[in-house]
């Protein structure tokens, strides 16, 4: 009788730590534990962090969001506030708040769920 095939089978690979992370990480586990399976578990963990800041529809969107969303869409200033662009965005959405961090958030989230 053969053996049974794992539905998600593993893949070795092969990555570059700084040591005293690798050595931080062999000091938390036990002698028993998995680095692999810690690895991999911290990866899913990130992952799926990730997952939960994009929203799956547009309504999920707070002014905010849909705001600096919206201004990205149409230009390519970075956030300018002498932006004309920003400007009719903000008029169209009086209740968003739209200042550099917001702005700055959203790209680094746009960037992330990459």
């Amino acid at each position: 009788m053969s053996r049974r095939r794992s539905s998600n089978p593993t893949k070795a690979v092969s990555v570059a730590i700084p040591e005293r992370t690798l050595k931080r990480l062999n000091e938390h586990l036990s002698y028993e534990q998995s680095r692999s399976r810690w690895i991999t578990s911290a990866i899913e963990e990130r992952l799926d962090a990730n997952q939960e800041k994009v929203p799956d529809r547009i309504t999920d969107l707070t002014d905010s969001q849909l705001a600096v969303a919206l201004h990205a869409r149409v230009c390519d200033c970075g956030g300018l506030w002498n932006c004309v662009k920003l400007n009719v965005v903000k008029s169209m959405l009086p209740h968003a708040v739209i200042n550099k961090e917001a702005i700055h958030q959203w790209l680094r989230d746009r960037e992330s769920s990459r």
